[in-house]
Order: C-alpha cells, then sequence, then structure tokens
C-alpha cells in the first residue's frame, strides 16, 4: 500500500470516461427504472374503497416481482458480467413464465428492457477491462 492510501482506495474503481462513463451510468439508472415500473403494477391491488390489512398484505406479494430486480441490480452493480446473465435469464424466464400468452408488447417492454440492461452491463465490463488494460 502507497503512502497517504487508504485501504477503501484500493478496492475503489477508476472513474470511467467517454462511454464507458455512459453504460455504468445508463445500466444502472435503468435497472432503477425497471424496478419503479414492475413495482408500478402492484398498485392495482388498491380499490380505492379505503384501506386493508389484506390489500396491504396483497400490495406486498405483488411486490416481490421488484424485490428480485432490486436483488439483481444489487449484485449487477458491482458484477456487471453476471448482472448480465442475470438480466438475460429474468428475460427470457418472463418468456417462458408466461408462456408466450400475453400480447407482444409485454415481452418487447419487460424482457427487451431486462435484455438490454444486461447489454449495457456487458458493455460496461467490455469498458472496465479495455481500461484496465486487459
Amino acid at each position: 500500500m502507497k503512502q497517504g492510501e487508504s485501504s477503501g482506495s484500493r478496492k475503489a474503481k477508476k472513474i470511467r470516461k467517454g462511454a464507458g462513463r455512459w453504460f455504468f451510468a445508463l445500466s444502472r439508472i435503468l435497472g432503477i427504472g425497471i424496478i419503479l415500473f414492475i413495482g408500478m403494477f402492484a398498485l392495482d391491488v388498491f380499490s380505492g374503497e379505503g384501506f386493508s390489512f389484506q390489500e396491504l398484505l396483497g400490495f406486498l406479494v405483488h411486490l416481490i416481482p421488484s424485490y428480485i430486480l432490486i436483488i439483481v441490480l444489487l449484485v449487477a452493480w458491482n458484477y456487471e458480467l453476471l448482472g448480465l446473465l442475470l438480466y438475460l435469464g429474468l428475460g427470457i424466464s418472463y418468456y417462458l413464465l408466461t408462456g408466450g400468452k400475453e400480447h407482444f408488447s409485454a415481452y418487447l417492454f419487460i424482457s427487451g428492457s431486462l435484455t438490454i440492461i444486461g447489454l449495457l452491463f456487458l458493455l460496461d465490463w467490455i469498458y472496465q477491462r479495455r481500461e484496465a488494460g486487459h
């Protein structure tokens, strides 16, 4: 360790420049965006006729896909290549779990978004390795 260098700074990632900066930011911003988008569908639990414990419980259950996406984003934040695999896996899983019975637009917005986010994490990983000289 160099003089004046803390142990935490050795682990800090190098600040990205150019396209690498955009891949870093965009992958994470879109990851947060898809969590909010999917979470928005949990709001259909509330009937508007007052509040009940059963509605709250239903709301929390309907947020399970968002909880999964939060975990995936937290993992992908530091392990971009694993993020690629997780996001692609979720995109494929959505199609398989629905049996291909949904409207094309549902797959475009959900599976397509997950795939794009995964590819952005891949590009971020590639740029990190390029900047590190590997």
